[in-house]
């Protein structure tokens, strides 16, 4: 029979004959209970249970000694296990384990230790795993790995080229290893790769590559293979300091607790001594440790009967903004994310103006010093009435825009336009660019304003492009869209710019259905704001207290504090979808007029999207100097002119129009479906019977838990300037808001500024 003790990591004080304190660095158990308190004092890791019945055989019948015994037991208190006076053993005793075959379980567990940066970690390694009976030895190099259980591999870069071989090797072998880097301002510590259920080497340096973007960038011009980045120094203690994280790391999975980095990295700032979590996303289309036979099925639209269950913000939505941003937090990162980052922009005041930046990972602007610029300092936008919608607008547009980065997985069809032997969507029509735009493109594409509305190349339809498979919702078949209208990035605009590629039609959503819904509203939007902003034709105003909403009554007296009011145009036209301009005017010399825009099937988050949108832009005129002037909080060239030079008095058109009644939110509403794919399905039928059709490209990816589509509807406007014969002439003229179509000189000269 085995002798009894208590847990090594407990503190044990018997009081009074009557109380038992069980202490450690988190936790304090007070027994009170005589009985219990006698059977503990003699529990001392020399006594089995016979010997403890017999020491009390005169207070206690043997029975309860035994019962008081079993209960210490099963509570976890008590073991049987040989102290062996190892500390390990007492660290995982600490977390409720047992520690039966603990030191022959250390010591079968043989990790090697790689390290060519002669910084001394290795020894600080296999000293800390001494300490606990862990074997721990310096392995010369990628074949002197021998037979160990697992791999530590210390190096100045995570994107080392030797590693690739490495992780190829050790994945087809199934053996864990993992990654430590003492060097630079922050160590870094893990990963854990283990193969079957973590991403591997391969999936890191994907991502941790696209966050290089300026190293990627000379990495490409100088053709020298993975962007690399200089090692800002050593720290004298890191080191020891990443000896004692990996051997902790080591320790832990030998023992059996997990461990904290199976697909996760720890960065540590080593003056601050702060610390970041960076997950490991999977990604099942690495060819090391995903399948290469997975490809993205572009034409895979199928709408589905699920109810939009939350409908306060953000569009009509299956999940709340809760669950949504829970699924996808992991997914932010500077080092590992395709969100390099999500911060506020500080101007939530009064519980009104929620804005939220995330960082853009865009990692194909390798080669074009231009969109490097562009991309480097592009941010997505994050708007609602909270700040957790904000939030995860921000996340979910990031993420939306890196799904829309090509990516060779991409199945795609090669033809010259001439050669096609499948319908396909042509350029011109999507575009909607004149012929006199094209003409003068190399003037308006030089002038600093432009730099967001640049007009491409004509097509040449002798040219072989890449075309990728979308599906038409109107005619229920397959189409080709030309890969450079949907992708950024495709290599095909490297040579022949016949698109720039943006973001019109593209959404995100917890389901396809969601995501489609967003980019038609997103393409309503556009039309709307276009056939109203080129024609500068005066439009009536909403009737905001019809809405009967306080956020509405909250945002106009925190705009009043500022000097600004707010007023809200219906621009709906000939189609079905409500779409509203939120604008808001400056009472002073210069009215830093600012708009934003919103179109939804439902007027009440058609509006707040509107409303919401605006918040936006306020904290780049919010700001005053000392004189009352504005300080900008913008250097875009376009924003400037329009901030400083429209007023209502000269742009009238962006007032309400005063001969018009005020629109009421019960003239807006239409009976509309309940269920996603009903919903989507009215807006196609919709736009049909304008003579519109609907074509939905899948951009959702395999690797992220968000769906993404992007939707065309060839004819409808953006609203930047294209000039075209269409929309923007007949439809004013049709709806009678003019009496003729204006010509293209007589259009508004600029398009929206952002």
């Amino acid at each position: 029979m085995s002798s009894l003790r208590f847990r090594s990591s407990y503190q044990v004080e018997p009081l009074d004959g009557k109380r038992l304190f069980l202490l450690n660095e988190e936790q304090v158990i007070i027994v009170e209970n005589p009985a219990t308190t006698k059977v503990a004092a003699l529990i001392d890791g020399s006594r089995t249970p016979a010997d403890i019945m017999l020491a009390l055989s005169q207070e206690m019948a043997p029975n309860q000694v035994f019962l008081e015994i079993a209960k210490l037991q099963k509570a976890g208190h008590v073991v049987t296990a040989p102290d062996t006076g190892n500390p390990g053993q007492a660290f995982v005793e600490s977390w409720g384990r047992a520690t039966d075959g603990f030191a022959q379980a250390a010591t079968d567990f043989a990790v090697a230790v790689l390290d060519e940066t002669g910084t001394g970690t290795v020894a600080a390694i296999q000293q800390a795993l001494d300490q606990v009976g862990i074997s721990g030895r310096h392995a010369q190099g990628p074949d002197d790995l021998g037979d160990a259980a697992f791999t530590v591999v210390v190096v100045e870069d995570y994107l080392d080229d030797e590693l690739a071989e490495l992780n190829a090797r050790l994945h087809e072998e199934k053996r864990s290893w993992m990654l430590a880097k003492p060097f630079g301002r922050t160590i870094w510590v893990g990963p854990r790769f283990v193969p079957g259920e973590t991403g591997c080497w391969e999936c890191l340096a994907d991502r941790l590559s696209a966050n290089r973007q300026a190293e990627r960038y000379i990495a490409t011009k100088k053709g020298t293979g993975l962007p690399k980045q200089k090692p800002a120094g050593l720290s004298p203690g890191a080191p020891g300091v990443l000896a004692g994280l990996v051997a902790t790391e080591v320790f832990s999975v030998a023992a059996g607790l997990g461990g904290a980095l199976q697909g996760e990295m720890r960065t540590l700032n080593v003056l601050n001594l702060s610390s970041s979590t960076h997950t490991l996303v999977s990604q099942p289309q690495c060819p090391v440790s995903g399948s290469t036979d997975i490809q993205r099925p572009t034409n895979d639209v199928k709408l589905m009967p699920e109810i939009a269950s939350h409908r306060v913000d953000g569009g009509y939505r299956v999940v709340t903004p809760a669950q949504t941003f829970a699924r996808l937090e992991h997914h932010i990162s500077p080092l590992l994310g395709a969100v390099s980052h999500l911060e506020s922009l500080n101007n939530d005041r009064e519980g009104i103006t929620y804005s939220f930046v995330a960082g853009h990972n865009f990692g194909m602007m390798s080669d074009n010093m231009e969109l490097l610029r562009g991309n480097m300092r592009g941010q997505s936008g994050g708007k609602g009435r909270t700040e957790l919608q904000a939030k995860v607008s921000g996340v979910c547009e990031a993420l939306e825009r890196f799904s829309g980065v090509w990516s060779p997985d991409i199945p795609e069809v090669r033809s010259t336009w001439q050669d096609l032997t499948q319908r396909a969507l042509h350029p011109k029509d999507m575009l909607q660019f004149s012929e006199a735009q094209y003409a003068s493109r190399h003037e308006w594409n030089g002038q600093p304003r432009n730099r967001l509305q640049r007009i491409p190349s004509p097509f040449d339809e002798t040219r072989e492009i890449s075309f990728t498979k979308a599906w038409s919702l109107s005619r229920e078949e397959e189409v080709l869209v030309p890969s450079g209208m949907i992708w950024f990035g495709h290599p095909d605009l490297k040579d022949h710019g016949y698109a720039i590629t943006d973001s019109n039609g593209g959404a995100a959503g917890n389901t396809l259905d969601e995501a489609i819904l967003q980019g038609l509203c997103e393409v309503y939007e556009r039309d709307a704001v276009a056939l109203w902003w080129f024609n500068r034709v005066a439009r009536p105003a909403v009737d905001l207290d019809s809405f009967q909403d306080e956020y509405i009554d909250r945002m106009r007296a925190f705009y009043a504090t500022m000097d600004r009011e707010i007023w809200v145009l219906d621009l709906s036209n000939d189609l079905a979808v409500p779409t509203f301009a939120a604008v808001s005017r400056r009472d002073h010399e210069v009215e830093d007029i600012m708009v934003a825009f919103g179109a939804h099937p439902d007027p009440d988050i058609a509006l707040f999207r509107a409303l919401t949108e605006l918040n936006q832009f306020l904290p780049f005129i919010a700001d005053r100097d000392e004189d009352g002037n504005t300080v900008y909080g913008v250097d875009d060239a376009a924003t400037l002119e329009w901030c400083k030079n429209t007023t209502v008095a000269k742009d009238a058109w962006v007032a309400p129009d005063p001969d018009a009644p005020l629109v009421t939110r019960d003239q807006l509403l239409r009976p509309i479906p309940e269920a996603m794919d009903d919903l989507v399905r009215y807006c196609v039928d919709d736009l049909d019977r304008a003579g519109i059709e609907t074509v939905v490209v899948n951009q959702t990816r395999p690797d992220i838990e968000l769906a993404v589509a992007k939707v065309f509807a060839p004819g409808m406007r953006h609203f930047w300037k294209r000039t075209a014969p269409g929309r923007v002439y007949d439809v004013p003229v049709a709806l009678g808001w003019l009496d003729r179509p204006k010509t293209e000189d007589e259009l508004n000269p600029v398009g929206v500024f952002f």
